[in-house]
């Protein structure tokens, strides 16, 4: 992921490289991502440099969360290669899925009735 592929197509005076050459022509992401995922820059991120693909995705993620979605727009990719590009820094530690307070909290077991209670009302004032 660090080395210089698209300099070399611009280098032979091909242009910019087609989505899925980015990827190398993988069409599954290592990670299960959904399009809402949200992903932001890693507080320890490599410092090794990112090819440029992949540096603007680390730029859209910088400093707030993105969903998986949003790159995709941005950058005007297709969602399966954005979401092989995002997987990839993911396992490489350049990104990292943000826990929401109180997500995993031993504390919360779901069962807060208020909670469900919002939701339901909620749920109850859709049109």
């Amino acid at each position: 992921m660090t080395g210089h592929e698209t300099a070399d197509y611009a280098e032979a005076g091909l242009g910019a490289p087609r989505p899925y050459a980015l990827v190398r022509g993988r069409v599954k992401p290592s990670k299960d991502l959904e399009l809402t995922t949200l992903v932001v820059l890693s507080a320890n991120s490599p410092s090794a440099p990112l090819q440029p693909h992949y540096a603007q995705i680390a730029d859209l993620c910088t400093p707030a969360p993105c969903s998986v979605a949003e790159i995709a727009g941005r950058l005007k990719q297709p969602l399966q290669v954005v979401k092989v590009m995002v997987s990839d820094m993911i396992v490489d530690h350049y990104l990292v899925v943000p826990q929401l307070p109180g997500m995993f909290d031993s504390e919360v077991d779901g069962s807060d009735m208020h909670l469900l209670k919002d939701v339901l009302n909620g749920l109850r004032n859709l049109p």
